[in-house]
């Protein structure tokens, strides 16, 4: 069975035939495949095929979908939430990651040692942070270098060296 990711939201439907815009948040198009099925957030029909798919200029796809070929039953995918296989997923850039894949890591702290579990990944508009629980206490790591060291992937673990005195800066 293989895994899957988010990818992105089915817009609205275009023109009359029942294709509706596919707009990913991520996706490997230049693998030059384009998926025969996707997988809906809250679909109780598992996979759906996909008929035809097609890329716009603007980075969308136009997809037609197997039992909503008809504007009027496409309408009703417009909002839904589209999964697809791994295969799919552009590999991130050299030592980077995706948000999701860090969920339930490991964080480490060069001197503390472990420190919590990953709950959340925090995209702010500065920084990228990591939620975990400390101590009781709900607390936020920035994503960033020097803090952040490294991750691996093996072990589900996420490395940072955190300044003497940043719990206490919390009153943690």
């Amino acid at each position: 069975m293989p895994d899957f990711f988010r990818s992105g939201i089915l817009l609205k439907p275009r023109g009359f035939s029942g294709h509706i815009v596919f707009s990913p948040e991520f996706f490997n198009y230049e693998a030059g495949e384009l998926p025969d099925k996707i997988f809906l957030e809250e679909s109780r029909e598992g996979e759906i095929e996909v008929l035809e798919a097609s890329p716009d200029n603007n980075g969308d796809f136009s997809l037609l979908l197997k039992g909503y070929e008809t504007r009027e039953k496409a309408s009703l995918l417009s909002g839904k939430t589209v999964f697809l296989e791994s295969r799919f997923l552009p590999p991130p850039p050299k030592e980077g990651f995706y948000s999701f894949e860090i969920y339930g890591f490991g964080v480490f702290d060069r001197n503390l040692g472990f420190l919590g579990t990953v709950i959340r990944v925090q995209n702010m508009p500065a920084q990228d942070c990591v939620e975990l629980e400390y101590k009781g206490v709900k607390i936020l790591i920035p994503l960033t270098r020097p803090l952040f060291t490294g991750i691996d992937r093996k072990e589900k673990r996420l490395d940072f060296d955190l300044p003497e005195g940043y719990f206490e800066a919390l009153r943690v």
